[in-house]
């Protein structure tokens, strides 16, 4: 018996367990650092195959993931669903799923992805970590079912939850 449960016991008191429920905050950091690189390479990646790439499977995995993954944080975090950078993203996601559909040139396609690239930027400050983590944590688990991510998706995003 331990100090604490001698005092608890000699009291009449039931024992606390004054950590429960917290999370260390080096812990928290790490996390933190870990999905903003994580976020950041991915950016990189999709915004290199988008500008200069000619590899259209390249640039829908990478494009198609950081769409999704900003998009869900977005729309989670309360912003609008007609808000005008959400709707670039709708536009990024069209061009995505036409290029992944019709087997278009990259080119054909290439400044609606930027500009969803450019969109993407001015979303991430909006979105917390945990929203982004939570987003990606869903997308793995809809790229791993057989059925993948497509654009009913993110038209299933952009519908009012009831």
């Amino acid at each position: 018996m331990n100090r604490a449960q001698r005092r608890a016991a000699q009291h009449d008191r039931p024992q606390v367990d004054r950590n429960r429920g917290r999370i260390n905050p080096v812990t928290v950091s790490v996390l933190r650092q870990s999905i903003q690189r994580d976020l950041q390479a991915l950016r990189l990646a999709a915004g290199l195959h988008t500008w200069a790439g000619d590899n259209a499977a390249d640039t829908l995995n990478n494009a198609g993931r950081l769409l999704w993954i900003v998009m869900h944080a977005a729309i989670a975090g309360g912003m609008a669903t007609d808000a005008p950078d959400i709707r670039i993203l709708q536009g990024m996601g069209n061009a995505l799923g036409d290029l992944r559909e019709r087997g278009d040139p990259l080119d054909v396609h290439r400044a609606a992805i930027q500009s969803g690239l450019l969109a993407v930027d001015r979303l991430i400050p909006d979105c917390t970590e945990m929203r982004l983590a939570i987003a990606a944590a869903e997308l793995d688990t809809m790229i791993q079912s057989s059925r993948g991510l497509g654009t009913a998706d993110l038209q299933r995003l952009l519908e009012p939850q009831t």
